[in-house]
């Protein structure tokens, strides 16, 4: 899903110094309609086997395509 979503993307810088990126797109059928439904992310190397070492991840923001 993100790998697939982010290939051949760069990084953009917002107006408040973090760079922003889009890493993949989901769809979230059901749920109660409250707001509270969970759920389950990770970021991980797919392309290969070695364990990878350099970038540091300081937040994540998950949003929906409207905004």
């Amino acid at each position: 899903m993100g790998s697939e979503a982010s290939k051949g993307k760069q990084p953009i810088e917002r107006g408040d110094g973090w760079l922003e990126i889009e890493l993949g797109r989901f769809y979230n059928e059901g749920g109660n309609g409250d707001g509270e439904e969970m759920m389950e992310t990770c970021l991980k190397e797919v392309d290969g086997v070695h364990l990878k070492g350099g970038p540091i991840v300081e937040g994540i923001k998950i949003r929906s395509n409207s905004c």
